[in-house]
Formats: C-alpha cells, structure tokens, sequence
C-alpha cells in the first residue's frame, strides 16, 4: 500500500496548469488514465485486507470448507494485489517519462 500511495503522490504533485494544458496538446488526457491502475490496485489491496481479517476471525470449529474459501479469497485478493504493483508501477515510470519530455521541451520552447 505504500508503494501505491507513494505512486499517487509523485503523479499529483506534478498536476499543474501548464502540465495538464502541454497534456491535452499532446493528446495524452485524460490524465486520469495515469491514475487507474493505482486506484484499482489499492481498491482490490483493500479487499483483501478485509478478507484476512474475516478469516482471522472465523471461528476454529467452522466447517473446513468455509475456513478453505475464506483463505483462499483472503490468498487470491493479496496475490493480486502484489501483482497489480507491476501494472501500476510501469504506468508511474510511463508517466514520469512523459513528464520529463514535457517539461524539457517546455523549456526549450521558452526564449
């Protein structure tokens, strides 16, 4: 979660007026997009933090089969979770590539 939130914070602060506007001239925009795979990674990250804790409290003479289900949701939402980083972290590097392009030609651009 803190990868994701780290993520997050690195893409809104570069959000300014100039940025967004050399954006939709590039045909880049919506931003949002950027943002998409860090919101469903920390959404689906959420789950499963329920879902251990639903598991940590199921009674121990619950029926095995419950006990399996719970687990292996609780297993399944962390798993891709920690798989979603990937997705969210190419994005980050994506993003800030387009960043530092931007803004190198934004200075170029200026006499």
């Amino acid at each position: 979660m803190g990868a994701l939130i780290a993520g997050l914070a690195i893409m809104a602060r570069s959000h300014d007026a100039e940025f967004l506007k050399a954006l939709r001239d590039a045909g880049a925009f919506p931003a949002s997009q950027f943002f998409a795979p860090f919101i469903t990674t920390a959404t689906i990250g959420i789950l499963a933090i329920l879902t251990i804790l639903l598991y940590a409290i199921l009674p121990s003479d619950l029926q095995p089969a419950l006990r399996a289900v719970a687990g292996g949701a609780a297993g399944g939402l962390t798993l891709l979770t920690l798989t979603g980083l990937t997705g969210a972290l190419g994005t980050l590097i994506q993003y800030i590539d387009l960043y530092e392009f931007i803004k190198t030609h934004e200075d170029n651009d200026k006499p």
